[in-house]
C-alpha cells in the first residue's frame, strides 16, 4: 500500500525529510489558492521531478470557498501540466453529512461529481494531458456504485470521496462502501485522508489491503499545530518522527 503524505508549505525542507524516508507527497491545489489575485500560484519550484500526487481540494472548496471551485477547470489542469504528477484527482462534490443533510442534496452533489469528471476528462485530453483518477461520491454504499456507474465503470485506479469523517463499521461505514465496490468489479482504490487505526485494519485484511492501492494523510501537519509547534525546524522533526511511527516505507 502506498502512502501519500500531504504537505502544503516549506515545500524544499519537507520534500527534503519526505524523500529522505522514501515516501511520495501529495499537493492539494488548495495550499496554492490566492484569494486576493483568486488563481492558484504556478506550481513550486522545488517540487519539480518530485514523486507526488495531485489533490482537487474538493472539501476544501464545499467548506472554505462557499460551496464552489474559486479556481478554474483550466487552472487546474495548468498546475497538473506543470507538475507532471504520478495522477491527480478529478475534481468531486464531497457529502458529508455537515455538508449534504439529506437524499436529494446527496444526490445533486453525486451528479455534479459525475457531470465535472466528464468535462474534466474532456478538457485534459484536448491539452494533450492524461485523463484525472475519477473520484467516487456518496455516503451509502449504493450511492458510490451509482456514481461510479454514471461515470461509465471506469477501471483502473479509482478514488474513493468523503470516507475521512466515516466510522470504520456499519452499513455507511467504510468497510461496507468497499465490500460493496468490490463486489461490483472496482479492485484498485486511493482513499484520501484515512485515519491511521483505519489504514491498520485496512492493511490487516488479505483481501483488502489487495484493493486499496494507496492511501493519504495530513494528519502531521494538523498533529504539529495542536501541539503548539510553530517553527520549521520542529515542525521538520515532528514530520519525520510521524513517518517513523506510521511505518510507511
Amino acid at each position: 500500500m502506498i502512502f501519500y503524505v500531504g504537505i502544503s508549505r516549506s515545500f524544499r525542507r519537507v520534500r527534503a525529510v519526505c524523500e529522505a524516508h522514501g515516501v511520495p507527497m501529495m499537493l492539494s491545489a488548495g495550499a496554492l489558492y490566492e484569494r486576493a489575485r483568486d488563481r492558484l500560484r504556478p506550481y513550486p519550484a522545488a517540487m519539480q521531478g518530485a514523486r507526488v500526487v495531485i489533490d482537487s481540494a474538493g472539501f476544501t472548496a464545499m467548506t472554505v470557498h462557499g460551496g464552489v471551485y474559486p479556481w478554474s477547470r483550466d487552472q487546474y489542469l495548468d498546475l497538473v501540466e506543470q507538475a507532471d504528477p504520478v495522477w491527480y484527482a478529478s475534481r468531486d462534490y464531497c457529502v458529508e453529512p455537515s455538508i449534504a443533510t439529506n437524499d436529494a442534496e446527496r444526490a445533486r452533489r453525486i451528479a455534479q461529481t459525475v457531470d465535472e469528471y466528464a468535462a474534466l476528462c474532456a478538457a485534459a485530453t484536448a491539452r494533450g494531458l492524461p485523463e484525472p483518477m475519477p473520484v467516487l461520491q456518496g455516503w451509502h454504499p449504493h450511492e458510490y456504485i451509482a456514481c461510479w456507474t454514471a461515470m461509465g465503470r471506469p477501471r483502473g485506479l479509482v478514488g474513493i470521496g468523503s470516507v475521512c469523517r466515516r466510522h470504520l463499521r456499519g452499513d455507511a461505514g467504510l468497510l461496507s462502501v468497499l465490500d460493496e465496490l468490490a463486489a461490483h468489479g472496482v479492485d484498485r482504490v486511493h482513499l484520501f485522508g484515512v485515519k491511521g487505526s483505519a489504514v491498520g485494519i485496512v492493511r490487516a485484511d488479505l483481501f483488502l489491503g489487495r484493493m486499496v492501492e494507496s492511501v493519504d494523510s495530513h494528519a502531521w501537519d494538523y498533529g504539529a499545530r495542536m501541539q503548539g509547534i510553530r517553527t520549521i525546524d520542529d515542525r521538520l522533526c515532528y514530520l519525520s518522527d510521524w513517518i517513523e511511527k506510521q511505518d510507511l516505507q
